[in-house]
């Protein structure tokens, strides 16, 4: 299956959303407050009403005019609902193909509800456009295989995604297309596309010499994954040797990234936990000496020492933690 006929099946389940709000059906899109312990209260059906203003937008259902006034402007009140009340904040392409939509319909009227929606949350007021000027395209014909992808995973249609990723590998991937494959491996939730895109990563970061602040830091990023790839998968004698192999590299920014990596290992054989841990306190010493022993990292070093049974440094680091508040 290619990429228009994917996008052809997507279209066909907004346009079945459509079909069952206009049959009376709308509970399914309406704000309804859910609390979760990671993000505090949010909203239950934000993606099934975005399928609903995707839909809208695709024009995958002819309507009445007066029809299509009054379900925009219902979901925009329920957009502006949502992002009130909503405790992570922010506002996304519903709340801004919305506010394009509702300028064709926009009455003197509806100023207060736009003055809500303006003043819905800190992120609304800083960056929400409420004249419009989103200008989302109007037909999937616009949308190249990248904007597919993040389409289908927007709308958090998983196996929409991985048809698609799978066509996007298929050319071969080369350059910053790793980094892409990073991203997209966390909407398909497959084993193989990390490790590709990790690997992938890898390379292209060492490939050639380093000589800008935008290279270190892709270097940094990349020897951290590869490190944590390796480890989870077994191959901690690999992950060991570039850990030791890619210190100065770990080490730079605010070296946490160093300790995180020998969690990983220590967590991952206990076979290396003495050995690593030797390592890490001699590189403490070291950063404590070059004034570069920094407080994001107490914690990991804290886990650290836990598992290689240091009372000693973890009374330390409780310490250091508890002065830093």
């Amino acid at each position: 299956m290619g990429q228009r006929e994917i996008l052809s099946r997507i279209k066909e389940r907004l346009t079945a959303d459509i079909d069952r709000y206009l049959a009376g059906d709308k509970a399914a899109y309406l704000y309804k407050c859910r609390h979760t312990e990671r993000y505090g209260d949010t909203d239950e059906n934000r993606i099934a009403r975005l399928r609903l203003v995707y839909g809208l937008q695709f024009g995958v259902r002819e309507l009445p005019e007066n029809e299509r006034e009054q379900m925009v402007r219902k979901l925009f009140e329920q957009e502006v609902k949502a992002c009130e009340n909503e405790s992570f904040q922010g506002f996304g392409a519903g709340m801004e193909m919305l506010a394009d939509m509702m300028q064709k319909y926009r009455t003197s009227a509806d100023e207060e509800l736009f003055t809500r929606a303006k003043n819905a949350n800190f992120d609304c007021w800083c960056g929400l456009m409420t004249d419009g000027g989103y200008n989302y395209p109007a037909s999937t014909d616009e949308y190249d295989i990248v904007d597919s992808i993040y389409l289908a995973a927007e709308l958090e249609m998983t196996e929409e995604v991985c048809a698609l990723v799978d066509i996007f590998k298929e050319n071969g991937l080369e350059g910053e297309d790793f980094e892409k494959l990073r991203r997209f491996a966390e909407y398909t939730h497959r084993t193989e596309d990390r490790e590709q895109a990790v690997r992938g990563c890898y390379e292209r970061a060492f490939e050639s010499e380093i000589t800008d602040e935008n290279g270190k830091m892709r270097a940094l990023t990349a020897a951290e994954e590869m490190i944590g790839l390796l480890a989870e998968k077994g191959e901690v004698s690999a992950a060991e040797e570039l850990f030791k192999k890619h210190t100065d590299v770990l080490t730079s920014a605010n070296r946490r990234a160093f300790y995180t990596c020998a969690l990983c290992i220590m967590q991952a054989d206990e076979s290396t936990r003495k050995r690593i841990w030797k390592y890490v306190k001699k590189n403490i010493r070291h950063s404590v000496r070059v004034g570069e022993f920094y407080s994001v990292c107490y914690g990991d070093i804290k886990n650290c020492a836990e598992i290689a049974g240091d009372g000693r440094y973890v009374r330390l680091m409780e310490m250091l933690i508890k002065k830093k508040g």
